[in-house]
């Protein structure tokens, strides 16, 4: 990257940017990003220790297992649509996930560009997730049944999928979705239907790869009786995270405690919550869209690692 990270972070993210709170809070409470140094304690482990840790935590086993499968990530520009928060925050924060994914060296589309992630506001995620599977279950792409059975059973109050499609090394379509729908009406957006053939392409390689995992769209849905006392800042730095990557953590499992997956877990629990994105999350989305998406993920979590620890260092010589 040309700035170091919690640099650009501050020189993308802190541009002119309306913090609207989601509850009974201003913005001067707010606590803005780059608002002192991140201190991470990591006890006696070695950054290289501490970073592979981070990243096995953080980011979901690939499909295959490292030898054979590949970390998914989205190779078209970002697009964010929110739904559900009044209007002024809708828009806040796609303006919010789009300044992450700059920050991060993510491609971002254009205002009038198709939606590709989406972060919406429900009532009940329960039932919200067995009316999408009753009159919109192509919104669920490939998503294998049981997978949908999980989400159902899903204590919340995130429900989250991603449609992954398997494609040629130059991105044309090999394994094609069941399409999809949009999730809200009258929104234009959603996956297509689109069905088309391609061939796969042939690599005389040893290290890269025919094929790779592009991830083709995000689906967020966050309960609001969950929402309550977060800010939009928050909110939109927990999308952005979650959505731009197939993340291990949930509701149910134990995230970094710096990072902000922890949000909802820790908020549950009574714990201090991030004010948002932590420096290390943002360094690994940027290593994990630079490194190779043609290659199998150990090779793709040692290049991860690599930039991750390249760019720690640059930021403890500030």
């Amino acid at each position: 990257m040309a700035f170091p990270p919690m640099l650009k972070l501050a020189l993308l993210l802190l541009a002119p940017f309306i913090t609207i709170s989601v509850a009974d809070q201003t913005p001067e409470n707010q606590q803005n990003p780059a608002d002192g140094d991140d201190i991470l304690v990591i006890g006696t482990k070695t950054i290289k220790e501490a970073v592979g840790d981070f990243i096995d935590t953080t980011v979901a086993g690939p499909k295959g297992g490292r030898n054979v499968g590949q970390y998914a990530r989205f190779s078209a520009p970002i697009c964010p649509k929110v739904f559900g928060f009044s209007q002024a925050n809708d828009k806040a924060i796609e303006q919010r996930i789009r300044g992450v994914s700059l920050a991060a060296d993510i491609r971002v589309g254009a205002e009038d560009c198709k939606p590709n992630v989406y972060v919406v506001v429900i009532d009940d995620g329960k039932s919200a997730i067995t009316m999408l599977r009753k009159k919109h279950h192509r919104i669920f792409g490939a998503l294998p049944i049981y997978k949908r059975d999980q989400l159902a059973e899903s204590r919340g109050p995130v429900f989250s999928w991603k449609a992954i499609w398997t494609v040629s090394a130059n991105g044309t379509s090999i394994h094609t979705s069941d399409g999809g729908s949009s999730l809200a009406s009258g929104t234009g957006g959603g996956l297509s239907d689109d069905r088309f053939a391609a061939s796969r392409t042939h690599v005389n390689s040893l290290i890269k790869q025919p094929v790779q995992e592009d991830m083709r769209a995000s689906y967020l849905l966050l309960e609001k009786k969950a929402l309550a006392g977060l800010t939009t800042l928050q909110i939109a730095d927990y999308a952005a995270m979650h959505s731009l990557m197939e993340t291990r953590a949930d509701p149910d499992q134990d995230a970094a405690f710096f990072s902000i997956l922890s949000l909802f877990k820790n908020k549950q629990a009574g714990r201090d919550i991030p004010d948002s994105i932590s420096e290390w999350d943002l360094i690994l989305l940027s290593a994990l869209y630079s490194t190779p998406s043609d290659v199998r993920a150990r090779m793709q979590r040692s290049a991860m690692q690599q930039k991750f620890i390249k760019e720690v260092e640059a930021a403890q010589d500030q």
